[in-house]
């Protein structure tokens, strides 16, 4: 839920993209949906409720999941 002594980083109104993933997100964007920036691709997100409290970041998946080669 953030620091103490630093408080809450963000805005009163998101715009449309956003490169900063360290922004909380705050009940006022329930319902709004903004793009994230993963450092390669925009990842869209739809705000809900069980968003509230958490990090931009932490809903664009900036990691891939591996692929390893089958044996023959």
């Amino acid at each position: 839920m953030g620091s103490k002594w630093k408080g809450v980083y963000s805005t009163k109104e998101p715009g449309e993209k956003i490169y900063s993933r360290s922004w909380m997100i705050l009940p006022e964007w329930v319902g709004k949906t903004i793009n994230v920036h993963t450092g390669k691709e925009w990842k869209s997100l739809k705000i809900e409720n069980k968003h509230i409290g958490y990090k931009i970041g932490e809903f664009g998946i900036t990691k891939k999941q591996p692929v390893y080669k089958k044996k023959k």
